[in-house]
């Protein structure tokens, strides 16, 4: 019975710490031009973009690339082309931040994302 009860309430315990775990923040790599790119902009003062402490979660990213395309106006062509790729590369960071109903879920192998990048691998959902 005393076994029973350990186990009951290891139970309970876990089943309550499982719901609070959400999932993992992921990381871009240091090597990735993005970095180069917010840290230009930042320098000319378009926004304000905090990379001291590296690597940086691709959803801050997210959030620095669509600030700048709020102000693309300041953006010389050059850097307008280089913000247009890199939106696309952060298509799924972006499609969760403005919530699931306004896309489709997708699956695709070898082919183009909805961003219309080539990806190896590619999904989006819940």
């Amino acid at each position: 019975m005393k076994v029973l009860k350990k186990s009951f309430f290891t139970f309970v315990i876990l089943f309550l710490c499982n719901s609070a775990i959400l999932s993992q923040v992921v990381y871009e790599p240091l090597y990735e031009d993005v970095y180069n790119f917010l840290r230009r902009i930042n320098q000319k003062g378009i926004i304000e973009f905090d990379d001291l402490i590296r690597p940086l979660p691709r959803k801050y990213i997210s959030d620095k690339l669509l600030e700048a395309d709020s102000l693309s106006s300041q953006l010389t062509s050059l850097e307008r082309d280089e913000l247009k790729f890199f939106l696309k590369d952060f298509y799924h960071e972006r499609w969760l931040s403005e919530g699931n109903n306004k896309q489709t879920e997708h699956l695709d192998y070898f082919g183009f994302d909805p961003a219309d990048r080539w990806r190896m691998f590619s999904y989006g959902g819940d």
